[in-house]
């Protein structure tokens, strides 16, 4: 018994069942790779805590005794064999540099599970509102040729599959426009004490796109930690909202890691999808 991915769900005839698995495993995706994020963010403050540094410093110091027994350096007049200065700046530079890693790996791992999640809902939202995503390719060209070989829907499937499959290559903001657009804006996505909105998801793309092609300087002043407790609840919200529109229900003990997809799936003897 297999199971198909969220992008894989048949664009017209899927059961209530595909498309609440569907949510659930959009979400699960989305929730492992935002755990991992926020894991990789947070472990070089708790290795500090741990007393990692005090690790780095004994293994510079033994670096430099072993290199100063061979003659390789020039001992230190003021504290022979020591090099306290020298060994703390090196060790609180590699503590900067694991954390500044730790967070450019994090925000690209987000930014990839955003992207990924964004995705499965907008291909199920092609399915909840079809008269929507259909304006959207509403100006594409198709050839006699193809609707002489297939029906009228068909040939809409095929082109709303390569929109589905340009849109992968499009930036995050643009991904979110294209859910909005189908979906419509939750309200509780706009409350006064609580928000998120494309602004939000704009400067994050900006900073993600930094650490990749300019070192990620932009990290220093960005909120790393506010964002994806925002994202994360803008995901489940987003989840609910399609479910919805769906009318559908998803099955909690996939979506919250609880239980394996086969398992669910062999649990109610669904069939595959």
């Amino acid at each position: 018994m297999s199971i198909v991915p969220p992008m894989a769900v048949p664009l017209r005839d899927a059961k209530p069942s595909q498309l609440g698995l569907a949510i659930a495993l959009a979400y699960r995706d989305f929730n492992l790779s935002q755990s991992q994020a926020v894991a990789i963010a947070q472990f070089p403050v708790d290795a500090t805590y741990a007393g990692v540094q005090s690790v780095l410093e004994s293994r510079f110091q033994e670096a430099l005794q072993l290199a100063e027994f061979h003659g390789i350096v020039k001992p230190d007049s003021t504290a022979p064999s020591e090099y306290a200065a020298v060994i703390q700046t090196a060790a609180e530079q590699q503590l900067e540099s694991i954390d500044k890693s730790a967070k450019v790996a994090a925000t690209v791992l987000l930014h990839d599970a955003t992207e990924n999640y964004l995705l499965s809902l907008i291909r199920l939202a092609s399915i909840s509102n079809r008269e929507k995503a259909i304006e959207c390719i509403a100006k594409r060209k198709i050839e006699l040729a193809t609707l002489r070989a297939s029906d009228v829907e068909k040939a809409t499937d095929d082109q709303l599959e390569c929109w589905l499959d340009e849109l992968d290559r499009k930036p995050l903001p643009e991904k979110w426009r294209v859910l909005v657009r189908l979906l419509g804006s939750p309200p509780a996505l706009r409350s006064e004490n609580w928000h998120f909105d494309e602004t939000m998801l704009s400067e994050f793309d900006e900073v993600r796109h930094n650490c990749v092609h300019h070192g990620g300087a932009k990290l220093k002043t960005y909120d790393f930690d506010s964002f994806q407790s925002q994202l994360s609840r803008a995901v489940l919200v987003l989840g609910v909202e399609i479910a919805k529109s769906l009318s559908v229900q998803v099955p909690a003990e996939v979506a919250f890691n609880a239980m394996a997809p086969e398992d669910y799936m062999a649990a109610l003897q669904l069939p595959n999808i």
